[in-house]
């Protein structure tokens, strides 16, 4: 079990390590451009990080208000988007 952990903890390391230009979700970027016009910040291969899709910007009525959900590209921005969801 222990070198289950080690290996775990090692991947994680390697996971958070991991920089993006931008805060959001990632999405392929032939879909994300079929399905909203938008073609996001690119990544490396078929990807790019668009508009977060995460609960706190999307529960309940939130999800009918027409607000910018990213992709952000500072702490500014994405705080921006977080609390103007909070009505």
């Amino acid at each position: 079990i222990a070198s289950l952990m080690d290996q775990l903890a090692k991947l994680e390391s390697i996971m958070m390590s991991i920089t993006f230009p931008a805060g959001g979700s990632i999405y392929y970027a032939e879909d994300l451009k079929s399905l909203s016009g938008n073609s996001g910040i690119p990544l490396e291969g078929p990807f790019c990080i668009g508009p977060d899709v995460s609960i706190p910007l999307w529960y309940g009525r939130r999800e009918q208000l027409d607000i910018f959900r990213g992709p952000c590209t500072s702490h500014f921005s994405y705080l921006f988007c977080l609390f103007s969801t909070r009505r």
